[in-house]
């Protein structure tokens, strides 16, 4: 009797206690939702909103949203292109100018590029030419290569020198984006604009944003320009002419007598020369003397007559 008595009792123990959990569990699912909801309200209420003013504010005062975008990090500067300036000049010799020149044009046609400018010049060895060709950076080093082995030409001079440009176009881009995404909230507010002040504000600081952009826009297509073409300067001058051989042996007869000829000839020029000198000067002392054999003779004559 006992031992049954017992037995139920525990049981009973067994069952309340599996009730009461249960029934907790039962009041966290039913607090949850509510909690949820209540956490939500006050997160509602709590932010306050932001008015049209404030935003303005916050654009008038600088904000462009340059905070991911204000530079650029190693490991995004390892993966974009690097941007290289390529220059390189050369100075050339060469039997036919025309013809090099012709040649030079055609290589850079020919590797996708073009002449960007030429000149010809008289020279006191002979006619000169120069020109700038513009190549494809890929193709600069190959273009080089071909001039160097153009028949009838040799390389008396050589120059080539690169600048890198990948941090400068960059940060252009960079603020070029930051500019866009200015201009694009100055157009949100101004059509929410609804004073004059408010709208004449905005177009200022508007046309000013724009006004930044195309600068960058131009200084980025300016190093495009830059480094998708290399630059290559190329001088042609003609080849000075071979001076003649010394003779160490006797001249020959005939050889001999035409120098002697032309000695004479040049012999008889001087004194010719010399002629025509003594010419001259005897006639500008001609008055002079003959005032003084004049005045001479008189005094003579003067003393004769005295004496008789």
């Amino acid at each position: 009797m006992g031992r049954k008595t017992l037995v139920v009792t525990g049981g009973a123990l067994a069952a309340v206690m599996a009730l009461g959990l249960v029934a907790c569990g039962d009041d966290d699912s039913l607090s949850s939702p509510a909690a949820d909801s209540r956490g939500a309200s006050s997160g509602e209420t709590s932010a306050p909103a932001i008015s049209e003013s404030s935003r303005a504010d916050a654009l008038f005062s600088g904000s462009g949203g340059t905070g991911a975008d204000g530079g650029t990090s190693p490991a995004v500067a390892s993966a974009i292109d690097r941007k290289i300036v390529f220059n390189g000049s050369m100075y050339l010799e060469a039997d036919d100018v025309g013809r090099t020149f012709n040649d030079v044009a055609r290589l850079a046609t020919v590797a996708g590029g073009f002449v960007e400018q030429s000149n010809f010049a008289a020279a006191t060895s002979g006619r000169g030419a120069s020109l700038t060709i513009r190549v494809p950076a890929e193709r600069y080093q190959q273009t080089l290569a071909d001039i160097r082995s153009l028949s009838g030409v040799k390389v008396t001079s050589e120059s080539a020198r690169s600048v890198e440009v990948t941090e400068e176009y960059t940060d252009l881009e960079s603020r070029l984006r930051n500019l866009e995404r200015t201009e694009s909230q100055y157009l949100t507010l101004l059509e929410k604009a609804t004073t004059v002040q408010d709208i004449l504000t905005l177009t200022d600081r508007l046309d000013g944003v724009r006004l930044q952009i195309e600068q960058v826009q131009g200084r980025i297509a300016v190093l495009d320009h830059l480094t998708d073409l290399a630059t290559i300067d190329v001088a042609v001058s003609p080849v000075p002419a071979a001076t003649a051989k010394s003779n160490d042996g006797p001249p020959a007869i005939g050889d001999a007598l035409a120098n002697a000829w032309h000695t004479s000839v040049e012999a008889a020029r001087y004194f010719a020369v010399g002629g025509v000198y003594l010419a001259m000067a005897a006639a500008w002392l001609a008055i002079p003397v003959a005032i003084a054999v004049f005045i001479a003779t008189r005094v003579l004559r003067h003393r004769s007559g005295a004496g008789v």
